[in-house]
């Protein structure tokens, strides 16, 4: 059975259509990039599998089950593009964002009891944080502030990472940090994986399915048929687009 599956799922913002008939399907543990270029549906595809947005026409499944109708989405964990906006002012701790995605769990009362902060701590482990924890997220870099919103994402163990161009303004040790952190979650922890990304040279190194976006229609690529030189040719021979047929 299919872990993700997109079925002629297509989409308009009024009258525009921005996601068109697209099909898709993930197992369990593969890493997908979306690329292309902007407004071509990448985004917009990622909020409807969050549930966010409902399809104009075609279904979005999640084990089977409908993204309509689930309830705990806990499941799925998301970090959107408007992470790099954070307000740097703000007076929280390490331990107290990461623990912020646990609320439905603390029970009436609202607590982090034992069992919920050795999950805090745990996932700060996971993305090397854990000496930090008490520290303001403020006084923290671009770079490590980057792997709180990945333990923060992690303290509920999803099933599927959702990733909208998380590495925007961050420098090329934190990028690297960040694939090595990412790959092991998806390697290791046999978790699914979907980034969002510009940066189609890099990240094509790291996942194992490329899905092209032009037009609100998605290509899907295996990493081994993919090849970045003749995905820039076309970009430039096209004009900037994609042509139907889609063969490099």
């Amino acid at each position: 059975m299919s872990f993700l599956k997109v079925e002629g799922v297509s989409f308009a913002y009024r009258k525009e259509r921005v996601v068109d008939d697209v099909n898709l399907e993930l197992k369990l543990g593969d890493f997908a990039a979306f690329i292309g270029p902007n407004g071509s549906g990448k985004s917009t595809l990622l909020k409807l599998i969050l549930g966010y947005l409902t399809p104009t026409r075609g279904e979005i499944t999640l084990k089977g089950q409908p993204v309509a109708d689930i309830m705990d989405w806990t499941r799925v964990g998301y970090i959107s593009q408007q992470v790099k906006d954070f307000n740097q002012s703000f007076p929280a701790t390490v331990r107290e964002i990461v623990g912020s995605n646990l609320y439905s769990k603390m029970g009436l009362v609202k607590f982090l009891n034992q069992e919920l902060e050795k999950k805090i701590y745990r996932a700060l482990e996971l993305v090397e944080m854990e000496d930090f924890i008490n520290r303001k997220i403020g006084n923290l870099s671009g770079g490590q502030q980057q792997r709180i919103f990945i333990a923060r994402l992690m303290v509920n163990d999803p099933e599927l990472i959702l990733l909208d161009e998380p590495l925007a303004g961050v420098d090329i040790r934190a990028q690297d940090d960040f694939y090595r952190i990412i790959g092991k979650i998806n390697q290791e922890m046999n978790k699914t994986v979907i980034m969002v990304s510009h940066d189609i040279q890099v990240i094509s190194k790291h996942a194992n399915k490329i899905i092209c976006f032009e037009g609100g229609r998605a290509y899907p690529h295996c990493s081994q048929e993919f090849s970045y030189d003749d995905y820039m040719h076309e970009l430039r021979r096209t004009n900037l687009r994609i042509i139907p047929r889609h063969d490099h």
